[in-house]
């Protein structure tokens, strides 16, 4: 459990940098007459933030898979340790 709130904590940090860099990008499109440069950084940063978000739920998907299995073990152990008292 405290590895799937490590990695939690990660990707919402992730997430805070993600959101403040398009800010700023969408802040310096409003602001600036050149569109290409800072929408190719924008699109560049979304799909970068797209695919380090399903590595991420992919890494959280195993994690609680694998806590998962530790509880069910743990109750299969339990019982079997029940039915010899």
């Amino acid at each position: 459990m405290k590895q799937v709130d490590e990695w939690k904590d990660l990707v919402l940090m992730r997430y805070r940098r993600f959101i403040s860099s398009l800010s700023f990008l969408l802040v310096s499109v409003g602001l600036s007459r050149q569109l290409f440069l800072p929408t190719f950084f924008t699109v560049g940063l979304s799909l970068q933030f797209a695919f380090l978000e399903l590595g991420s739920l992919i890494v959280l998907g195993a994690l609680i898979l694998k806590l998962n299995s530790y509880r069910l073990a743990n109750l299969v152990l339990k019982g079997f340790t029940g039915m010899r008292a």
